[in-house]
């Protein structure tokens, strides 16, 4: 019986390539894939981070440009107490209401206020229903505010709606106030939709002593036609910045809706993760059959090896025999 040789070294190491070809092939895959990926995820909140900043600026600038343009109802008070010795009420309702035209629907009410040695506080509103600060003014907090100081305190109305209050020292020897109830609803909505759709939504908190009180949230333009599917991507995709207007700290926290985390979540990783394993695959099973064949032709050729040594073998007696039938 003829004993089949082994196969060599070459063909036992082409035996097991394809596996190791497979291994290697799979991992390259998921780490291109991840690689994409994190490409993606940082190009993504990048720009959230941008587009975020460019809301925060835009609602600090908005709250900014009110307290600052307030300080002129300071400096009148100042004046008419200057010069006629007390707050006029016609001068002050005439002007306080020109400024109420001048924001519309930004100012929900305001008032001069003097010390009670110069005259009454003059109150306007938009409201005509509304007859006094809703809430009610503290007083003590206000007398205890430093000449020329101008401060935004967080209050809640009588229906327990946040709202921003503006207060206004008036500076130097004359002592008085000026005071207005801001709409905050209407000064975040305004500032934060202003130009194209950024693909954000904006959620507005005042910071006091480390809690958070919401004070609006602006939902994106963009989420026309949003599903929850598309919703359930983007739950990671936050950002949060803080900053201070009169004395008062905010925190303006932004989500991304689906519209734009598709304009930077493709089809490239998934598509490139998909084309590594079936490429791997089919190198992998090229190998497996080329190790297949040569271990099957190695075979065939180690039988037919074996079979011609063994014919060389028998040879001298073939021969041998022939000679002895002569003699």
């Amino acid at each position: 019986m003829i004993e089949m040789p082994t196969p060599s070294a070459t063909i036992k190491w082409m035996h097991h390539a394809w596996i190791v070809v497979l291994l290697v092939g799979v991992i390259a895959s998921f780490a291109i894939w991840q690689q994409l990926m994190q490409q993606e995820d940082q190009s993504l909140r990048m720009e959230i981070k941008h587009r975020s900043l460019v809301k925060l600026h835009a609602v600090q600038s908005m709250l900014q440009q009110h307290v600052d343009a307030f300080m002129t109802a300071a400096f009148f008070a100042e004046s008419e107490i200057r010069r006629y010795g007390h707050i006029d009420e016609r001068n002050a309702g005439g002007f306080l209401r020109s400024m109420l035209a001048r924001h519309p629907n930004e100012i929900v009410a305001m008032a001069m206020m003097p010390t009670t040695d110069h005259g009454d506080m003059v109150f306007v509103s938009s409201n005509n229903k509304l007859r006094s600060f809703d809430p009610p003014l503290d007083m003590a907090y206000i007398r205890q505010l430093p000449f020329g100081a101008t401060r935004l305190i967080l209050t809640h109305t009588q229906h327990h709606q946040p709202q921003l209050r503006l207060i206004t020292a008036i500076s130097g020897s004359v002592r008085g106030y000026a005071i207005a109830d801001l709409n905050i609803h209407h000064l975040v909505t305004q500032a934060v939709a202003q130009g194209q759709p950024f693909g954000l939504d904006v959620t507005l908190s005042a910071l006091e002593q480390g809690h958070e009180t919401l004070l609006i949230k602006h939902v994106s333009r963009s989420r026309q036609g949003a599903t929850e599917k598309n919703e359930t991507k983007t739950e990671t995709w936050n950002w949060h910045g803080n900053f201070e207007v009169g004395g008062l700290n905010f925190v303006l926290h932004t989500h991304a809706a689906p519209s734009l985390v598709a304009q930077f979540l493709s089809w490239r990783p998934l598509a490139a993760l998909c084309f590594g394993l079936v490429f791997s695959q089919l190198v992998a099973l090229i190998l497996f059959k080329r190790s297949r064949y040569s271990e099957r032709l190695q075979t065939l050729v180690n039988v037919r090896t074996a079979e011609l040594e063994t014919e060389q073998k028998n040879w001298p007696a073939l021969l041998i025999t022939p000679m002895k039938a002569c003699c």
